[in-house]
């Protein structure tokens, strides 16, 4: 039997996962099918975790851009004097972005890792 805390563990691995496959595949032709064996597994698994697929989708997806706003956060300059260099590595997310729709990986609209 697992821990609460192997439990935590391995729902957070799960959440991830599942949301890379989303920006890999795209939300709407992302199913459970798809979803477990990026888990690596069963589908029955994941219904230990969460109990549909909606719901699967609203916490992986809380959860990773939670910690996409913490990482953002941490890179926000307190001081008035940094604030050129914040806006530089801002626009860098941008330019990656646009080099992932013009490579295809991405389509316009949706959010390119």
């Amino acid at each position: 039997m697992r821990s609460p805390e192997q439990y935590k563990k391995n729902k957070i691995r799960i959440m991830v996962n599942c949301f890379e496959c989303y920006c890999e595949n795209g939300l709407g032709t992302t199913g459970i099918k798809t979803l477990a064996p990026a888990c690596g597994m069963t589908s029955e698994n994941l219904y230990a975790y969460f109990n549909n697929i909606d719901e699967l989708i609203i916490e992986s997806t809380t959860y990773c851009m939670a910690k996409v706003e913490d990482e953002f956060m941490a890179l926000a300059q307190k001081d008035i004097s940094d604030i050129k260099r914040f806006l530089m590595r801002s626009q860098m997310g941008m330019i990656w972005k646009m080099y992932l729709l013009h490579k295809g990986k991405v389509k316009e609209g949706e959010t390119g890792r």
